[in-house]
Protein backbone atom coordinates (compact mmCIF):
# COMPACT_ATOMS: atom_id res chain seq x y z
CA UNK A 1 0.00 0.00 0.00
CA UNK A 2 2.82 2.35 0.85
CA UNK A 3 4.40 1.67 -2.52
CA UNK A 4 1.13 2.42 -4.36
CA UNK A 5 0.73 5.64 -2.37
CA UNK A 6 4.21 6.80 -3.42
CA UNK A 7 3.40 6.11 -7.09
CA UNK A 8 0.19 8.12 -6.82
CA UNK A 9 2.06 11.12 -5.35
CA UNK A 10 4.69 10.86 -8.05
CA UNK A 11 2.00 10.82 -10.78
CA UNK A 12 0.35 13.91 -9.31
CA UNK A 13 3.65 15.76 -9.23
CA UNK A 14 4.30 14.84 -12.84
CA UNK A 15 0.85 16.05 -13.84
CA UNK A 16 1.39 19.37 -12.00
CA UNK A 17 4.73 19.87 -13.71
CA UNK A 18 3.14 19.18 -17.10
CA UNK A 19 0.30 21.63 -16.40
CA UNK A 20 2.78 24.30 -15.31
CA UNK A 21 4.89 23.73 -18.42
CA UNK A 22 1.77 23.96 -20.62
CA UNK A 23 0.71 27.27 -19.01
CA UNK A 24 4.17 28.77 -19.46
CA UNK A 25 4.11 27.72 -23.11
CA UNK A 26 0.74 29.43 -23.61
CA UNK A 27 2.02 32.66 -22.07
CA UNK A 28 5.11 32.62 -24.29
CA UNK A 29 2.88 32.18 -27.36
CA UNK A 30 0.57 35.08 -26.56
CA UNK A 31 -1.90 33.46 -24.17
CA UNK A 32 -3.34 30.84 -26.50
CA UNK A 33 -6.26 33.10 -27.32
CA UNK A 34 -5.31 33.89 -30.91
CA UNK A 35 -3.20 36.94 -29.95
CA UNK A 36 -0.28 37.99 -32.10
CA UNK A 37 3.16 36.84 -30.94
CA UNK A 38 5.31 39.62 -29.53
CA UNK A 39 2.45 41.80 -28.22
CA UNK A 40 3.33 42.13 -24.55
CA UNK A 41 0.14 44.10 -23.83
CA UNK A 42 -2.05 41.43 -25.42
CA UNK A 43 -3.67 44.02 -27.74
CA UNK A 44 -2.88 45.23 -31.24
CA UNK A 45 -1.32 48.58 -32.01
CA UNK A 46 -3.83 51.45 -32.47
CA UNK A 47 -3.73 55.23 -32.91
CA UNK A 48 -6.26 58.04 -32.63
CA UNK A 49 -5.08 59.30 -36.05
CA UNK A 50 -7.35 58.13 -38.89
CA UNK A 51 -6.02 55.92 -41.66
CA UNK A 52 -6.22 58.82 -44.11
CA UNK A 53 -6.01 62.49 -43.24
CA UNK A 54 -6.18 65.83 -45.09
CA UNK A 55 -4.32 68.82 -43.63
CA UNK A 56 -3.82 72.39 -44.78
CA UNK A 57 -0.26 73.40 -45.54
CA UNK A 58 1.53 75.31 -42.83
CA UNK A 59 -0.25 73.51 -39.95
CA UNK A 60 1.89 73.92 -36.82
CA UNK A 61 0.93 70.64 -35.11
CA UNK A 62 -1.96 68.24 -34.43
CA UNK A 63 -1.53 65.68 -31.65
CA UNK A 64 -2.56 62.00 -31.71
CA UNK A 65 -2.18 59.09 -29.28
CA UNK A 66 -0.84 55.55 -29.62
CA UNK A 67 -2.11 52.51 -27.66
CA UNK A 68 -1.54 48.76 -27.52
CA UNK A 69 1.31 46.83 -29.02
CA UNK A 70 4.68 46.96 -27.28
CA UNK A 71 6.07 50.29 -26.14
CA UNK A 72 8.26 52.19 -26.89
CA UNK A 73 6.97 53.31 -30.26
CA UNK A 74 8.64 54.91 -33.29
CA UNK A 75 6.92 57.36 -35.67
CA UNK A 76 8.52 58.34 -38.98
CA UNK A 77 7.52 60.11 -42.21
CA UNK A 78 8.47 59.24 -45.79
CA UNK A 79 8.54 62.89 -46.97
CA UNK A 80 10.27 65.19 -44.46
CA UNK A 81 9.96 68.11 -46.89
CA UNK A 82 6.16 67.81 -46.66
CA UNK A 83 5.48 66.37 -43.19
CA UNK A 84 7.14 66.46 -39.79
CA UNK A 85 6.41 64.29 -36.73
CA UNK A 86 7.49 64.84 -33.13
CA UNK A 87 7.02 62.48 -30.17
CA UNK A 88 5.42 64.60 -27.44
CA UNK A 89 5.44 61.75 -24.91
CA UNK A 90 5.84 57.95 -24.84
CA UNK A 91 2.38 57.54 -26.39
CA UNK A 92 1.61 60.91 -28.03
CA UNK A 93 2.91 62.35 -31.30
CA UNK A 94 2.23 65.45 -33.38
CA UNK A 95 2.06 65.95 -37.15
CA UNK A 96 2.88 69.29 -38.79
CA UNK A 97 2.97 70.31 -42.46
CA UNK A 98 5.43 72.48 -44.36
CA UNK A 99 4.30 75.93 -45.44
CA UNK A 100 3.68 76.33 -49.15
CA UNK A 101 3.89 72.65 -50.07
CA UNK A 102 1.18 70.30 -51.27
CA UNK A 103 1.20 66.54 -51.84
CA UNK A 104 0.72 63.16 -50.17
CA UNK A 105 2.94 61.59 -47.53
CA UNK A 106 2.80 58.65 -45.12
CA UNK A 107 3.33 58.56 -41.36
CA UNK A 108 4.40 55.09 -40.13
CA UNK A 109 3.94 54.00 -36.52
CA UNK A 110 5.79 50.89 -35.29
CA UNK A 111 5.97 49.23 -31.88
CA UNK A 112 9.09 47.61 -30.41
CA UNK A 113 8.03 43.96 -30.73
CA UNK A 114 10.07 43.42 -33.89
CA UNK A 115 7.14 41.61 -35.48
CA UNK A 116 6.10 42.98 -38.87
CA UNK A 117 2.32 42.67 -39.03
CA UNK A 118 -0.86 44.75 -39.15
CA UNK A 119 -1.02 44.44 -35.35
CA UNK A 120 2.41 46.01 -34.81
CA UNK A 121 2.75 48.56 -37.64
CA UNK A 122 0.33 51.28 -38.76
CA UNK A 123 0.33 53.73 -41.66
CA UNK A 124 -1.46 57.08 -41.83
CA UNK A 125 -1.81 58.60 -45.32
CA UNK A 126 -1.67 62.40 -45.13
CA UNK A 127 -2.82 64.65 -47.97
CA UNK A 128 -1.56 68.24 -47.75
CA UNK A 129 -3.68 70.68 -49.75
CA UNK A 130 -1.87 73.08 -52.08
CA UNK A 131 -2.25 76.72 -51.04
CA UNK A 132 -4.34 79.10 -53.12
CA UNK A 133 -2.59 82.07 -54.73
CA UNK A 134 -1.67 85.02 -52.52
CA UNK A 135 -4.17 87.86 -53.12
CA UNK A 136 -4.88 91.37 -51.85
CA UNK A 137 -7.80 93.73 -52.42
CA UNK A 138 -5.21 96.50 -52.89
CA UNK A 139 -4.66 97.12 -56.63
CA UNK A 140 -1.24 96.45 -58.14
CA UNK A 141 -0.81 100.20 -58.75
CA UNK A 142 -2.30 102.83 -56.52
CA UNK A 143 -2.29 106.64 -56.34
CA UNK A 144 -2.85 108.28 -52.99
CA UNK A 145 -3.04 111.93 -51.91
CA UNK A 146 -0.27 112.95 -49.54
CA UNK A 147 -1.39 113.12 -45.94
CA UNK A 148 -3.93 110.30 -46.35
CA UNK A 149 -4.42 108.88 -42.85
CA UNK A 150 -5.22 105.27 -43.77
CA UNK A 151 -6.93 103.08 -46.34
CA UNK A 152 -7.62 99.44 -45.38
CA UNK A 153 -7.19 96.37 -47.58
CA UNK A 154 -7.41 92.61 -47.02
CA UNK A 155 -5.12 89.65 -47.76
CA UNK A 156 -6.17 86.08 -48.57
CA UNK A 157 -4.66 82.89 -50.00
CA UNK A 158 -1.03 81.91 -49.72
CA UNK A 159 0.08 80.69 -46.31
CA UNK A 160 -0.71 82.77 -43.24
CA UNK A 161 0.65 84.55 -41.27
CA UNK A 162 1.52 87.51 -43.46
CA UNK A 163 3.92 90.45 -43.20
CA UNK A 164 3.41 93.87 -44.80
CA UNK A 165 6.28 96.35 -45.15
CA UNK A 166 6.96 99.64 -46.94
CA UNK A 167 10.18 100.22 -48.86
CA UNK A 168 9.92 103.99 -48.15
CA UNK A 169 8.71 104.57 -44.59
CA UNK A 170 9.26 108.34 -44.97
CA UNK A 171 6.61 108.37 -47.72
CA UNK A 172 4.40 105.35 -47.03
CA UNK A 173 3.40 103.52 -43.90
CA UNK A 174 1.93 100.00 -43.86
CA UNK A 175 0.28 98.61 -40.73
CA UNK A 176 -1.03 95.09 -40.21
CA UNK A 177 -4.38 95.65 -38.47
CA UNK A 178 -5.23 91.96 -38.04
CA UNK A 179 -4.11 88.62 -39.40
CA UNK A 180 -5.50 89.44 -42.86
CA UNK A 181 -6.13 93.20 -42.91
CA UNK A 182 -3.63 96.03 -43.42
CA UNK A 183 -3.72 99.77 -43.99
CA UNK A 184 -1.64 102.21 -46.05
CA UNK A 185 -1.11 105.84 -45.11
CA UNK A 186 0.98 108.63 -46.68
CA UNK A 187 3.11 111.31 -45.08
CA UNK A 188 1.83 114.89 -45.22
CA UNK A 189 3.76 117.16 -47.57
CA UNK A 190 5.67 114.31 -49.20
CA UNK A 191 5.55 113.07 -52.76
CA UNK A 192 7.11 110.31 -54.81
CA UNK A 193 6.61 106.59 -55.36
CA UNK A 194 7.14 103.53 -53.22
CA UNK A 195 6.06 99.94 -52.77
CA UNK A 196 4.16 97.94 -50.19
CA UNK A 197 5.39 94.34 -50.12
CA UNK A 198 3.07 91.61 -48.80
CA UNK A 199 4.79 88.31 -47.95
CA UNK A 200 3.25 85.05 -46.74
CA UNK A 201 5.04 82.53 -44.51
CA UNK A 202 6.04 80.45 -47.55
CA UNK A 203 8.02 83.40 -48.93
CA UNK A 204 5.56 84.30 -51.71
CA UNK A 205 5.49 88.06 -52.33
CA UNK A 206 2.88 90.47 -53.66
CA UNK A 207 3.85 94.09 -54.45
CA UNK A 208 1.59 97.15 -54.48
CA UNK A 209 3.16 100.16 -56.24
CA UNK A 210 2.02 103.45 -54.71
CA UNK A 211 2.51 106.92 -56.18
CA UNK A 212 1.96 110.04 -54.13
CA UNK A 213 1.64 113.22 -56.27
CA UNK A 214 3.25 116.43 -55.05
CA UNK A 215 0.83 118.64 -53.16
CA UNK A 216 -0.71 121.48 -55.17
CA UNK A 217 0.50 124.93 -54.10
CA UNK A 218 -1.79 126.74 -51.71
CA UNK A 219 -3.95 129.26 -53.58
CA UNK A 220 -6.70 131.72 -52.66
CA UNK A 221 -9.01 133.77 -54.82
CA UNK A 222 -8.39 136.65 -52.43
CA UNK A 223 -5.77 139.07 -53.83
CA UNK A 224 -2.47 139.51 -52.05
CA UNK A 225 -3.40 143.16 -51.30
CA UNK A 226 -7.02 144.00 -50.65
CA UNK A 227 -8.81 147.29 -50.13
CA UNK A 228 -12.23 147.20 -48.56
CA UNK A 229 -14.66 150.04 -47.89
CA UNK A 230 -15.61 150.58 -44.30
CA UNK A 231 -18.84 148.89 -43.36
CA UNK A 232 -18.41 146.08 -45.87
CA UNK A 233 -20.17 143.12 -44.27
CA UNK A 234 -18.39 140.22 -45.99
CA UNK A 235 -16.72 139.10 -49.19
CA UNK A 236 -16.27 135.38 -49.86
CA UNK A 237 -13.05 133.82 -51.17
CA UNK A 238 -11.99 130.22 -51.75
CA UNK A 239 -8.89 128.20 -50.83
CA UNK A 240 -7.35 125.36 -52.83
CA UNK A 241 -4.16 123.33 -52.72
Amino acid sequence: MKFMHEISLRDKMIRWVMVLFFMLTLVACGGGGGGSPGLSSGSKLTTSAPGSLTLANGITSIAYTIKGGSAPYTVVVDKPSLLNVVMLSDSTFAISTSAGNGGIGVVTITDSSGVNSADTKLSVSVTVASPSALFSTAPATLEMVNGTKSVAYTISGGVAPYTVVSDKPSLLNATLLSGSTFSISTAAGSSGSGSIVITDSAGTKLTVSVSVPAPVALFSTAPAILQMASGTKSIAYTLTG
